[in-house]
């Protein structure tokens, strides 16, 4: 991405992600407008980086991821084509959303591979991240593939966007990391376009919940337990056994209120079908076994969906 479509189409949507005004251009980094907030963004490897101060949680999962980028994921080994994550993100969104108009926005994007997808299709996307490794890999698939896109460092609480900016909006995987999922749906819904539609995908407590306690250090959100897996994983333990940073899980009920606190409305929730890697089973059948089965029944489906409408 260019200095050229930085200017002429990645500023007209962008925002102070503090006071919210508009941004310029100025010296070869992005400028608060407003003079009693003059924040200065700077841009690196076409990468523009918004972020404000991270509370203790993100900063956790920030560490978290950018060392999962580091390690888990190359340029080399991202195959669109092949990727069963990927099939299930695309599949997923296509089902809700076909228009190649609007400006779609996948907040927690990572290596970005869905938006390449789409961007393929013809779409405008934009994807914002708090990782800097998860965003560099995105621009360079981005590269690769020979399609463009903008690509924002930034914090899904208070994101660098302009109110009414997006058509459809996407998280997958990403809401379970904040402890403050009011905030982070309530900025969803204000950059969202009045009739604008968004999907998200989160971990679902049900009898798969203690696979993902014991691996991933998941914490359920249920007051008393989430008080007390909190203290253990984050203050005892300091976060060591959370591979992907601070995590928690939802009921379907939650998630629903949550969304609808937030003014969202015509919400669904419902299972997302999704590839489970399953690493420490070593057998295959035994993996399509337990895929299938957490698959057909509601006690153990391990991720849902959530809808809305704004």
């Amino acid at each position: 991405m260019s200095n050229r479509l930085i200017i002429h189409d990645l500023l007209k949507i962008l925002s102070c992600p503090v006071c919210k005004s508009n941004i310029m251009l100025k010296d070869g980094q992005l400028v608060c407008q407003n003079s009693r907030c003059g924040l200065k963004f700077p841009i690196v490897n076409d990468i523009v980086i918004m972020l404000p101060d991270l509370s203790e949680d993100f900063k956790l999962t920030q560490e978290k991821w950018n060392e999962e980028y580091r390690n888990r994921y190359t340029l080399e080994t991202i195959n669109l084509l092949n990727d069963p994550e990927v099939k299930d993100a695309y599949a997923h969104v296509k089902k809700y959303w076909n228009s190649k108009t609007g400006l779609f926005l996948e907040a927690g994007c990572g290596p970005s591979r869905l938006s390449c997808l789409l961007a393929k299709e013809g779409i405008k996307t934009v994807g914002i991240d708090l990782s800097l490794n998860g965003l560099f890999l995105a621009n360079n698939l981005f590269n690769r593939e020979g399609v463009d896109g903008f690509f924002v460092c930034g914090d899904i609480l208070r994101m660098p966007f302009r109110d009414n900016t997006f058509s459809f909006i996407y998280t997958g995987g990403v809401l379970e990391h904040i402890r403050d999922v009011q905030g982070a749906v309530k900025e969803m819904y204000r950059c969202l376009l009045p009739g604008g539609f968004t999907t998200n995908t989160v971990p679902h407590i049900s009898l798969s919940t203690p696979y993902r306690i014991m691996r991933w250090g998941n914490i359920p959100d249920i007051p008393l337990l989430r008080s007390i897996l909190e203290f253990i994983e984050v203050n005892v333990l300091n976060g060591k056994y959370m591979r992907f940073g601070y995590e928690k899980s939802f009921t379907s009920r939650q998630i629903r209120n949550i969304f609808g606190r937030a003014g969202f409305r015509n919400l669904e929730t419902g299972l997302f079908k999704t590839h489970y890697p399953l690493e420490t089973i070593p057998y295959s059948n035994l993996k399509k076994l337990i895929t299938r089965t957490v698959n057909s029944s509601r006690f153990f489906w391990p991720m849902i969906y959530v809808n809305g409408e704004k």
